[in-house]
């Protein structure tokens, strides 16, 4: 089945060279610039894919593969820097190099403006805010203008998320193919790509929701106290409050508990909403215009996709049409391919499966995903789904990781290590791709 699945996933992309892109906007990057080089690797790829194959493949890579996780066992500091110093590159080397998706143009032109200087706003408040003022430090210091600045932090951003999911593979995995699964899956997503110097408000919340997805399960098992899972859910809600939506999740860390915990649990997010208020009237763009000019719901002020009825130009589609549905399906082929799909699959055998320490965060990764599906099927995106692929990209971060800790309790070891590197080579390609579509743009329209 599993096999099945990853083999589907790549004729999909050599399928997609073929689709209108607006149909299959999640793959159709694959055939740029050229859809030879494309063509080529699915073939190898599916030959891969035989059973006998992948078999041989397995045998010949578990020997380096034991030796470079031996050589770093007792070297930790060695492995975190080359990991920091490898990622970092590929992060800086690749970055993005166009303006298109989001409010990226906007972001360039309004921070740096003499008559503007964008540095508060309500959609992402702290966000905004250190960008720009990073922005006014590094421009007069070294004359980097903010697509350098976006890009800077965009890469360190990415550099410690790859750092941080380690660390939640350790939690979560219970031998060194189950981390490593973990660890490559969630990588591999296509969401990666707002590490690539990544122009817009959604290079930072990724890394603050993997520290509360990690501090959240380190809470679960008693290793860390309730507040610091609360804190870092709060300040990411501050940076951006899309990620509001991951408080269903964090009842669970607090059910059960004394009072004083509850206590907590709502002070600390009231504090850390005050000061941004604070923050906010501070720039003179305080409450007024939260309820003005910055009024969620984008430039329409409407929040959700439309049930019957679109009516203005940024309503793109009704809640339950086929539209909306393509740009679902495509939103999650682009940044968790296998997450959604193994997550229904494999759950309730998982759980099953899984040893009692495990019941709690499973639930806790389920509440997460869950909840930020609902989000991106029911929030309405002014730019349509594909330019504003980024609003709902970190969904692939909680998917992710719980598609693949279903998988470990569900399959044997065999099976974790053959499906999994089906799995993530052809994630890794899919990424590959889409990081290329942004370093070597196209014309975009």
């Amino acid at each position: 089945m599993i096999r099945v699945l990853a083999i589907a996933f790549i004729l999909l992309h050599v399928l997609s060279t073929v689709l209108p892109p607006n149909l299959a906007w999640g793959l159709s990057f694959f055939a740029h610039p050229d859809s030879l080089p494309g063509l080529l690797i699915s073939a190898l790829y599916l030959a891969l894919a035989v059973p006998p194959v992948t078999a041989l493949f397995l045998s010949k890579i578990e020997g380096p593969v034991s030796a470079a996780m031996d050589f770093f066992r007792n070297r930790k500091f060695l492995f975190r820097l080359t990991l920091a110093l490898i990622s970092g590159s590929l992060f800086w080397l690749f970055r993005i190099r166009h303006l298109y998706w989001g409010d990226a143009k906007i972001f360039v032109e309004a921070i740096p403006h003499p008559d503007f200087r964008l540095t508060y706003n309500w959609q992402a408040p702290l966000d905004v805010f250190i960008h720009s003022k990073i922005w006014e430090l590094a421009h007069k210091l070294w004359g980097w203008d903010v697509a350098t600045v976006y890009g800077v932090i965009s890469v360190l951003s990415g550099v410690l998320f790859l750092q941080l999911l380690v660390n939640v593979a350790e939690e979560l995995g219970r031998n060194r193919s189950e981390k490593l699964f973990l660890w490559a899956l969630t990588a591999t997503g296509g969401f990666i790509q707002l590490f690539f110097g990544y122009i817009e408000s959604y290079t930072i919340i990724p890394t603050g929701i993997l520290a509360y997805l990690w501090l959240g399960i380190r809470s679960i098992k008693g290793q860390t106290s309730l507040f610091w899972p609360i804190l870092c859910l709060s300040l990411t809600n501050a940076f951006h409050p899309s990620t509001i939506v991951l408080w269903p999740s964090a009842f669970l860390l607090v059910k059960g508990r004394p009072r004083k915990e509850w206590l907590k649990f709502l002070a600390i997010p009231i504090v850390v909403a005050l000061g941004v208020i604070a923050l906010m009237e501070s720039g003179k763009h305080g409450i007024d215009a939260l309820l003005g000019v910055d009024f969620p719901g984008g430039a329409d002020r409407h929040w959700f996709v439309p049930l019957r009825h679109a009516g203005t130009e940024w309503e793109h589609y009704t809640m339950f049409s086929l539209g909306h549905l393509v740009d679902i399906v495509n939103e999650q082929l682009l940044v968790a391919p296998f997450g959604l799909i193994l997550a229904i699959l494999l759950w309730k055998e998982g759980f099953q499966k899984a040893g009692q320490e495990d019941k709690k965060p499973f639930i806790f990764l389920t509440l997460a995903s869950a909840f930020y599906l609902l989000f991106i099927w029911t929030w309405n995106p002014d730019y349509g789904g594909r330019k504003d692929w980024d609003l709902f990209a970190c969904v692939g971060i909680p998917l992710n990781l719980l598609a693949a800790f279903t998988a470990t309790r569900a399959w044997s070891k065999e099976e974790l290590k053959e499906n999994g590197l089906l799995l993530v080579l052809a994630s890794l390609i899919h990424t590959a791709f889409w990081v290329n579509f942004n370093f070597n743009p196209p014309k975009l329209q």
